[in-house]
This record gives C-alpha cells, structure tokens and sequence, in this order.
C-alpha cells in the first residue's frame, strides 16, 4: 500500500509534554485517564473519563506529581452516554488554578486547528508517555468505517496494528501540519478487526473548534494568575473604540485592545482587531518574510527592501488572519511591484524605502471589517509632512515578526507594542537615521521590531480611526538597547502613492454614516414608479435592506399550490401578463397550471391586503433548453385569469420594458458600469432556507460582457449580461430568480434584466448572470400584442444610458461591439421575423 507520509519526526519529546493523566485525589496512579493541556487553564478530553467522575478531580503529569485541581467540567450539550457511537464525545475540564509553564518547564499546549485536510492512508499518530502508536486514515466512506461511525463530521476511521482497544480508547491522535504536531481527535472506539489489525473511532476535534474556542476565551477572573481583583482592573488592557460603520478605513472588526507589553516575547494583538495588516509570502512559503498593509482593495503597502529583486510570480499576500497557522485566510498572488523610483539599496541610507504591490482579484473590502483598509496620511500644506508623526507621539508597532533575535521562528500569533517617535536631535537617532525629512525613529528598550516585520505598519490613533504614519524600515536589532528603529515617513509619499493607485486617496478623513438616497420618480409615468419613491442606501440583498412599503408595485411573487410559499420573483408587464425566468417554470405544464399562481401589490409577502392572481397560460421561450450547459433565453410570460385594473388599485404598476434604439448594439445595454438594483424576496443568507418577509433592495453593476469575471459565467452576450461587485457581497439569491434588475433614468425604473442564475450568492469574482431584456423586446411584445395587450410605449436611446456613477468598483472596457456580433444579431432579427409572419398566417 502507498502511504501519505506524515513527516519522519519522532513526536514523543514534543507531544508526550502536552499530555497529564486525569483522577479522582484517592485514586491510585493509573495511565487510564488521559488528556492534553489545551491552555494553562483548561485540559481537553472524552466524555465518559468525567461523566460520571463530578468531585475531588486531579490531573497529574506522567501519574506522578499533581499538577492541580479541576473545578469546572464542561461537556458537549449534544453528548448522549446511550446513542449509538456516541457522537459529540468531547469534553474540557477547567482547573482551578492555572498551569505555570515557567516552573513546569516539561509541560507545553496541544495545538489545535479549524481546518483538517484529511486525506486516506494518511499517517498519524496516537500518543502516549510510553509509546507512540502509528495509524492510517481510512476513507468515511469506507463501507468497514461507514458501519462504525455515526457522522462523518463529527468521526473519521483509523486502522492501526500495534495496540490494544483498552490501550487505545481516549488516547489523542496527532498530524504533522505546518511543521507542527497538531491533535485532531481523541479515539473512543477500536474494535479488533479480523487480520488482527484494530479500527479505531475517532473523535474529530476540527467540528468542534468552535465550542471548544467559545469555552476557552470567555473571560474568568478566577483563571487569571493575578492575586486580587484590583489587581486584574490594573492590568486590564484598554480599549480604542473604532467603528467600521463610521470609518471608511483605520478599523477592524475588532477594537484594538494595548496594555504596556512589548513585541518581543511581547503582547499577542486582539483577534482581527488589525484587518489592515497582510503578511507577504516568498516562493509559496508558510512563513511570512514581511508585513504590509491594505491600501486599497487592489494595491499592499509594504518597503522597497522587501521586495527588491523579487519577481511578481514570486510573491503572494495572505489577509484577513489574526493566527498565521489556524485562521481561514484570503490569499491573492502579486502582478505588479511598484518601487519607489528614488529607492537605491545600494547606497545603503534606505531612503524611500516604499513600495506597492498590485494584487488580483481584488482584497474582498466589503465593510465588514477584515480585511479592512488602512489610513495613510494627508498633510496640508506639504512641508510639514516632514515632522509627522510629532516628536513623543505614541504609535503601536504589528507585526508577526520574530519573537527572539536570533530566532528563525515566526510568531503564530499578531504581536503588537506601544512605542514613542524619538526626538530627531537624539543621538543614537541621529547615528542610525539617514534623512530625517524622510525617515523617524521610534522604540524604547527592548522593544523594537526583528525578522518578519520589515514592511510592516506603524499607526496612531487618531481619536476615531487608526492612522498609519510609517513602514518598518531597517535597525532595531530586536532587544537590543540603544539601537532605535528606523521607520519610512508616510506622509512625504502621499502624493506618489495616489499617483500609482491612480484614484484619490482620501481615506485619513473618517467618512460620515452613509446617507440614503431618495429617487423622486415621475408619478404620471404609466409605468416604473410606484407611489413611494425608492430610499436606497450602500447595502446587500444578501443580509439586505428593506425596501419601503409601495415603492417597487410592479414585483410580484410566483406561489405553488396556492401556498404562501414564495417561490420565484416576477414582475407585472401589462393588465394580462407577469415577466419571469423560464427556469422558475421547469416543474409546471400545461396540465399543472391551476397550481401555479402570483401575488401582487405588497412589500410584506405576508400581507393580507395582496393581489392574488391564478395563472392559466404560460409563454416560455421557444429556444429555451434548461440544461446545465444552455442557460440561454431563460425568459417567460405567464398569463393571469383575470386582468389587473390599475386605476382602482394604486398598489400595481407595470414595469417599463422598452425598445432599444436601432443604432444602439443590443450586447452593450446596459452599459458598462451602470449602477443597477435587484430587488426580491430570496434568502438573505447563501446555504440557508430563511426567506425575508419584507422586499429586499441592493445596489450593483454591470459588468462588461469581456471582463474575466463574466466571460467564465455568461454563456452568450447579446442575451445575458453581468452584474455584482468584484468582491462580492451584494447579489440575487435563491427565490429572486424570475425577479428584475433595474435602472434608473432619472424618471422612472426602467427594467433591463431578469435574475437567471450564478454561482451560490453574493460570492467574490463571480457576478450574478441576468437575461438581457433588450434581446427580446419584440418577442415579448408580440405576445402582448396577440392578446390585445402592448407594452408601454418609449425608446431606449443613448441618452437613455446614462451613467450614473463613476465608481472605481468595476474598470469599464471598450463598448465596441465586433462584426459577428452585429450580423448574428440582425441575422436573428430577420430569422424571428419570417417565424412570426408564418405564425400569424397559420393562427388566422
């Protein structure tokens, strides 16, 4: 058999000291019990070892000295001691005084991780003080495994040969991960197998990282090793307040929490708390070789020193982590490195120390807070950039450098120090600084940045945001005295940065609550208005914004059944008939259409003052196929059993469908970069079956049909189009299908799409694919016409597309439409028209 080797490292001298044998005070020594130190405070183990053991528990290293006292035991709300394989077996004890690691210098944590990538036939080992033992992945899907194991969330398969079942059951089991032993489960079955080879059932800790997590970080006095309360109020860190809500950058999801520690052996950064912090990789490496910062969602501030001489296939970012080895990160490859073009390394002042990478697909900025962008400094007049940041000023240094100076070994975790600008006239600044202009010096003793921080962020709080007022530029020497750092002065690199982000950077000015906008609509338009003008603010149909009551009366949702049950979205065309997406219609014929109806008129889908229509007659398109591969001419008609009368029910509107200007090509309207808004009641969250009862409203953007980010998606141009933020974020989801995507023309909504389809919602660099409405005006139209219907008069011209942003959210490309793309176009145009006079002729 090929075995997946785990790493050939005996695990024994850096395992066996995570481990401590779990008693009752009068029990007799005994190996049976087993955990492993998960923090200084609280022991990881099974269920059944403390179920029923509630008093006077001990735990001990190697059975020999008592280490401490439990007082707390927490086992899994789920745990059930009579289900079958007993699923959720975990538990955590809390001891009622922390370890010491520094007296018991043979005692060290396990390690644990979110994610475990477990592949069959992986080596990994169960622990022990007096053995390691070796076992192998087995597949859940083994049929063996499948008939042993109750979830295979919660439990995975190992088969090993050199133990026993009471040797085995409740040891932990280990994989080498990142250069590290990392446990990933606890066995609490092994069933001897018939080649006298044992299968073990294994806990697998990863499901549960979170509840353990949750445990672990609540705050307990108790717990801390401090003597008195007030000495636990003393040494409580403090706060900066920062709201992303307020603050178009310098805040994180987290507030930054400081207490007068140093980075060096130093002071672990709250969680997320620095979201503007990215570490830069070489060469796919794990470890990072710098630090830099989010400038904008596509450029990373880090130092010419860095990166000089590097290659753009050379280096990759990872943002939005807080423990290098255990978060979920973002990684983006580097395509351009832009240097300072005064930067000389080899005349050794480091001067200019500055430099740019562009990253694609963009950093996902969504408002959230991580990743987050950092505030740089804008200094007026410029002249007095050169003393900012100001002489004594405190600044916070963040890093994941070196811990130690003469360690190879990164920090797992963000470190952060609070240090002081030096005095320009000091003289171990004036023997280490080259130019003052361009340069500062900043540290105390012992606490200076090391190996790993080069290119990282220095900030100041501003009251509100932080600022970012340097980039770690050379000296320090870690822990050495007298040996200040050097940092780059931001504020005298303005106007360069702007110059290669080639977009205004105003983010040092704390940007206000964004304002809603009011779209005062033409009431006497005979469609797209209704009687409530649209309030639209910056938000997300995924985990949206309410639309006001009245405001969009032409949206209908398709029911089944005559339920409630919303299914798909539609919109009102003429007194007769409701425009949606084909694909809403794939389980409905002919025969089924008394199950089949709309309800109209409302924002709550529950209101009991709604229209409600049967349908009886449905129009899919004739060369809709429905497949997996032809999403094309994913557009219906569905007929209504009786009439909607607008002039006695100001609730319902037609939605404007217009014809498109005959010198206009069909594939370029919407045009490129229009701001455009889907509306719906889908579900607000991707992977979930919560349906809002009020009408969901965002705000998005076309995409240029060439663009990467559509080609992949859309299937044909002149009859799909794209739209969504490169990051994600806003998007139709499911149950908006067969709903409209809108434009405003600055009288009244003018409906351009329907929802089709895309890949989950909302999802990053893949926009959502709409049916392109101007292909099929007359198909529609035609329809209407037979019925004694038309769809409301009007033309879409140039001046009908307007753009109405200049967002840098979307880069517009060339409207040139190609030959082939206008002789197919008129060539289908000639095709319908001949199918249409025949049809007319076989209808008479």
């Amino acid at each position: 058999m090929n075995y997946k080797q785990s790493h050939q490292i005996d695990p024994l001298p850096y395992t066996s000291s995570m481990i401590v044998s779990i008693k009752h005070k009068n029990e007799i020594s005994t190996h049976r019990y087993t955990g492993t130190i998960l923090t200084d405070s609280y022991i990881l183990t099974a269920v059944p070892y403390v179920d029923s053991l509630t008093d006077d528990l001990m735990i001990s290293y190697k059975s020999e000295e008592n280490l401490g006292k439990i007082d707390r035991v927490y086992i899994h709300p789920k745990w059930k001691d009579y289900q079958r394989y007993r699923k959720d077996n975990v538990a955590l004890l809390r001891l009622s005084n922390p370890l010491n690691f520094t007296i018991h210098r043979q005692l060290s944590r396990a390690r644990l991780s979110p994610r475990v990538r477990l592949l069959e036939n992986t080596i990994l080992q169960i622990i022990d003080w007096q053995r390691n033992t070796r076992v192998f992945l087995i597949a859940n899907n083994d049929s063996l495994c499948n008939s042993f194991i109750d979830g295979d969330e919660q439990q995975f398969c190992v088969r090993f040969y050199e133990s026993s079942q009471e040797d085995a059951v409740g040891k932990p089991i280990f994989q080498w991960m990142n250069h590290r032993w990392t446990q990933i489960g606890i066995v609490h079955l092994a069933i001897k197998y018939t080649d006298d080879s044992y299968i073990g059932v294994v806990t697998s800790l990863h499901h549960y990282y979170n509840w353990l997590e949750s445990i672990v970080t609540t705050l307990n006095f108790s717990s801390l090793s401090i003597g008195t309360t007030a000495n636990v109020i003393r040494n409580l860190p403090t706060t900066y307040e920062c709201s992303v809500h307020s603050t178009s950058c310098g805040c994180s999801r987290e507030n930054v929490q400081l207490s007068a520690a140093r980075i060096l052996g130093g002071e672990e950064a709250a969680p997320y708390s620095w979201s503007m912090v990215v570490s830069i990789h070489f060469n796919d490496s794990d470890e990072p070789s710098c630090t830099g910062s989010i400038l904008t969602n596509s450029y990373v501030l880090t130092s010419a020193r860095c990166v000089d001489g590097a290659s753009e296939t050379d280096l990759h970012v990872v943002a939005g982590m807080h423990n290098r080895l255990e978060d979920f990160p973002t990684i983006r490859y580097v395509q351009n490195i832009h240097i300072h073009p005064d930067w000389n390394r080899s005349d050794h002042t480091y001067r200019n120390d500055i430099a740019l990478l562009y990253v694609f697909p963009p950093l996902p900025i969504n408002g959230q807070g991580n990743p987050a962008l950092t505030c740089v400094p804008h200094i007026n007049p410029l002249t007095e950039s050169v003393n900012y940041p100001s002489q004594g000023s405190q600044l916070v240094m963040v890093g994941w450098g070196s811990t130690e100076d003469d360690s190879h070994t990164m920090s797992e975790t963000l470190q952060q120090v609070s240090i002081d600008v030096s005095n320009k006239n000091d003289p171990n600044c004036l023997k280490t600084v080259h130019d003052a202009d361009k340069q500062f010096c900043a540290g105390r003793s012992s606490r200076s940045p090391c190996r790993g921080d080069l290119g990282g962020p220095i900030f100041q709080w501003k009251g509100t945001y932080w600022d970012q007022v340097g980039i770690t530029s050379y000296g320090g020497q870690c822990d050495q005295i007298d040996s200040p750092a050097v940092f780059t002065r931001l504020a005298v690199y303005f106007n360069w940065m702007e110059s290669v982000v080639n977009s205004s950077l105003t983010t040092t000015t704390p940007s206000p609550p964004p304002v809603p906008i009011v779209h005062e609509c033409n009431k006497a338009s005979t469609c797209g208005c209704g009687q409530t003008d649209v309030v639209l603010t910056p938000s997300r149909i995924v985990g949206g914004e309410d639309a006001l009551d009245d405001s969009w009366p032409m949206i209908v949702s398709l029911r089944l059944n005559g339920s409630t049950d919303h299914l798909c979205g539609g919109t009102i065309l003429s007194a007769s008939f409701i425009l949606t997406a084909a694909h809403c219609l794939r389980n409905i014929s002919e025969t089924y259409l008394t199950d089949l109806s709309i309800a109209a008129g409302m924002t709550n889908r529950s209101d009991p003052g709604r229209v409600q229509r049967n349908i009886d007659r449905i129009h899919v398109h004739p060369y809709y196929l429905g497949g997996p591969d032809d999403k094309r001419h994913d557009i219906a008609l569905l007929h209504v059993d009786k009439p909607f009368v607008f002039e006695s029910d100001l609730k319902l509107t037609k939605t404007c469908v217009h014809r498109l200007d005959s010198s206009l090509p069909v594939d370029q309207y919407p045009k490129n970069g229009t701001r455009l808004v889907i509306i719906g009641w889908g579900v607000i969250e991707s992977g979930t079956k919560y349906i809002p009862e009020i009408l969901q409203q965002a705000q998005v953007f076309n995409i240029d049909n060439e663009h990467s980010l559509c080609k992949k998606s859309i299937q044909d141009s002149e009859l799909q189009f794209c739209a969504g933020l490169y990051e994600g974020g806003k998007d139709s989801c499911e149950g908006d299908s067969g709903g409209p995507i809108f434009q405003w023309t600055g009288q009244y909504w003018e409906q351009v799409g329907i929802v089709s389809y895309g890949t989950d919602c909302a999802h990053a660099y893949f926009p959502g694919v709409y049916t392109r409405l101007s292909y099929y005006y007359d198909w529609i139209q035609n329809i209407l016409i037979r019925n004694g219907e038309h769809l409301e008069s009007g033309t879409l011209s140039s001046s009908t597309m307007i753009r109405f942003t200049t967002s840098t959210d979307f880069i517009p490309h060339s409207n040139t439409i190609s030959m082939y793309y206008f002789s197919k176009y008129h060539f289908h145009i000639v095709i319908y028209g001949l199918s249409l006079i025949l049809f007319s002729l076989c209808y008479q």
